[in-house]
């Protein structure tokens, strides 16, 4: 099998409506806390590919990511249903869907993010070399912090007996002795920080992959 990863920078610039954190416009950002990146990874294998680009944003509208996904197709001669866009749901990022009450989208912004997703999946497909795949389950422990709204679960800490999901999947992908990339799926919902400060960041989700990144070269 082969494997690539690449990414762009997809920070909005400063000023933009954030979304989230109550129904309310006008939260707008005043500095950037870490920048924002679509993330993609080509995996490839008897004659096929796929495309996974991961964006540190809110959500997409089809629109735009069906845009995105027809643009790198051109790119890249992948399929458009071989190319999967999605988004880690970061409440610190800008405004990016029609949520009404929640941040009012940079249209100029939005207009631009088709070309710099398709970017991300053309980069991993030009940077496909020849790779083994390893897959870790690996134990998340959240229960003294972490809730489930959906069944009641309480913000204090206080165990409820709600299900969680305590565990976190990690694909590492490496060319021989070299580490070219991991992917991870966790459920969770990246709306930790911070209500305040008012800067753009991907949440927990978006630093603890940069700081992955950077550890790790």
């Amino acid at each position: 099998m082969k494997a690539g990863f690449a990414q762009t920078d997809i920070t909005p610039p400063v000023g933009v409506e954030l979304c989230g954190f109550g129904f309310f416009l006008r939260r707008r950002s005043n500095g950037v806390y870490e920048p924002l990146y679509a993330k993609a990874m080509a995996v490839g294998a008897g004659g096929e590919e796929i495309i996974i680009v991961a964006c540190d944003l809110i959500g997409l509208s089809k629109q735009i990511a069906d845009e995105a996904r027809s643009y790198a197709s051109e790119l890249t001669g992948v399929p458009a249903e071989a190319i999967m866009v999605c988004c880690t749901h970061t409440h610190s990022g800008p405004a990016t869907v029609d949520f009404i009450g929640l941040g009012e989208p940079d249209q100029r912004y939005l207009a631009r993010l088709p070309g710099k997703i398709a970017q991300a999946a053309y980069q991993a497909h030009k940077n496909l070399v020849e790779a083994e795949m390893s897959v870790a389950e690996v134990e998340v422990p959240v229960a003294e912090f972490c809730y489930n709204r959906e069944y009641g679960g309480k913000r204090n800490g206080e165990s409820t007996g709600e299900p969680l999901d305590e565990k976190a999947i990690v694909f590492k992908f490496s060319s021989g002795q070299k580490l070219i990339g991991l992917a991870s799926f966790y459920s969770v919902h990246p709306v930790v920080c911070c209500e305040q400060t008012f800067k753009i960041h991907g949440d927990f989700v978006g630093v603890a992959s940069n700081i992955v990144a950077r550890e790790n070269g």
